[in-house]
This record gives structure tokens, sequence and C-alpha cells, in this order.
């Protein structure tokens, strides 16, 4: 028996929407439902999936909005330790100027450098407390996922 032009097509591998595509396409939608205030098992029944398909749905789309908070919060976390350490920066440069003016009095130039010294501290302090507001986020971010549970075991 040969073969027809048709099966040797078959042979070849297909080109097929990719599962990720499909699957981009398919959490897109259920994001917009979400939106629309959607319970899930009318979500479910109106993309026709099961269960399996919409709770691993949604821990991705939990995963990919929690990734994005994180970004932003980093983002808005690096921004404040910026503008923190620029204020006390400025700071500690007037106070800079403040201890070699000769003509103040030495007691002031003497307040001056422990200004100097506090501002020093207060730098410290800022980047030390770095690691306490991410263990802070840290928290907060376990505790949505174990809400993102719960929600999944409704589902």
């Amino acid at each position: 028996m040969e073969l027809s032009d048709d099966s040797k097509l078959s042979d070849q591998p297909r080109r097929r929407l990719g599962v990720s595509e499909a699957a981009k396409l398919r959490r897109q939608r259920i994001r917009e439902n979400l939106y629309l205030l959607y319970r899930p098992a009318e979500i479910r029944q109106q993309l026709n999936i099961p269960r399996t398909t919409f709770a691993r749905d949604m821990a991705a789309i939990t995963k990919e909005d929690q990734k994005w908070l994180d970004e932003q919060a980093k983002g808005a976390l690096v921004s404040a330790i910026r503008n923190a350490i620029d204020i006390l920066q400025e700071q500690q440069r007037e106070a800079e100027k403040l201890s070699l003016n000769q003509e103040v009095s030495p007691e002031a130039r003497l307040k001056a450098f422990e200004l100097i010294k506090e501002i020093e501290l207060d730098k410290v302090d800022v980047l030390t407390s770095v690691p306490t507001l991410w263990n802070y986020s840290l928290k907060n971010r376990l505790q949505n996922r174990m809400k993102a549970r719960e929600f999944e075991s409704t589902v």
C-alpha cells in the first residue's frame, strides 16, 4: 500500500498552537471574567474547562500577579531608600559646611559634628532596616499565598 502525499505531511512535525500560548489566552480570559466578578464555577462553565485546569491557571495567575507586585514593591522600596539616603546626605553636607565654618561658635561647630555622627548612624539604620522591610513583605506574600490556596480549595 502506497502512502498518499497527505500522509507524508503527517510524518512531519506538526506546528500547533503552543500550550503556553493557549494557556496565556485562557488565563487572560479568566482574568477578564474575574474582573467582571464572575464566580469560579461560572468561569469554568463559560470557558468549558475542568476544575484542575482552572486551579492550575489560577495558581499561575496568582504567581504572575505576585511577581509583578514584588517588582513594584522592590522598585518602590529602592526608591524610598534612595530618597532617605539623599535627604540624609544633604543634611550631612549642610552640617559639614557649618562644622568647617570658622565664623561659627565652637559650641555650634561641636553640635554640627554630633549631627554628622547622627546622620551617619541614620544612614546605617536605613540600610540595615531593608532586610526587616523585605521580611515584612515576605510575610505578606506568604499570607497572600495562603489566601490563594484557600480560594483554590473552594473552586
